[in-house]
């Protein structure tokens, strides 16, 4: 593997790290004796062993804050990959809670079979074929839409119609909904083809 090198040759130190040969390249002397002084000395063997006692020691430790159940199969032992969080407005004149997606479409269907589109009524995930003319919703029947609730630095309140300003000037920190989670699940024995959500 050849890396160009830029900064502290990061990419290289890390290629480095997980067993690939690699050879690095940068003009600059101080990134390459700071790449050089940080794997010369590296015991591949050593770094596996601490690596997996590290491992070992963050899943007895937080492991469980990672597991989800399986909408698959229902084990409740799949591994998290991403948790998912919008941002939300409180309307100032109705009150109502406005999730702030610039769009719905959560994952395309080039690494799924489907085209995935969160429900702008009900928040749930749904899979479609065609993006241009998606259906409604599985669960709550509302046509699904992949553009969002902000559009252009704003975003209209569906409760009352009042217009925000996107970010606008908060008083404080936008609250934050999770709204999926993405996981893996390598021991699913149901047929499943595509990420997991």
């Amino acid at each position: 593997m050849l890396i160009l090198l830029w900064g502290g040759g990061t990419p290289l130190i890390e290629a480095n790290r997980v067993g690939c040969d690699s050879i690095g390249f940068d003009i600059n002397p101080m990134a390459w004796w700071i790449v050089r002084e940080q794997i010369e000395h590296l015991d591949l063997d050593e770094y596996r062993v601490a690596a997996s006692k590290l491992r070992q020691a963050l899943e007895n430790e937080v492991g469980d804050y990672y597991k989800t159940r399986c909408v698959v199969d229902g084990k409740t032992d799949a591994h998290v990959k991403y948790f998912l969080w919008v941002k939300v407005l409180v309307c100032d004149e109705c009150k109502r809670s406005i999730d702030l997606f610039s769009s719905y479409l959560l994952a395309e269907n080039v690494r799924h079979l489907r085209n995935v589109l969160v429900c702008s009524g009900c928040g749930e995930l749904n899979e479609v074929a065609d993006r241009k003319v998606p259906g409604r919703c599985q669960s709550c029947t509302k046509t699904l839409q992949e553009i969002g609730a902000v559009v252009r630095g704003s975003c209209k309140c569906p409760g009352c119609g009042k217009l925000h300003r996107i970010p606008g000037k908060p008083t404080e920190p936008f609250a934050q909904r999770l709204f999926a989670i993405e996981y893996v699940n390598h021991e699913c024995k149901i047929p499943h083809e595509g990420r997991f959500f």
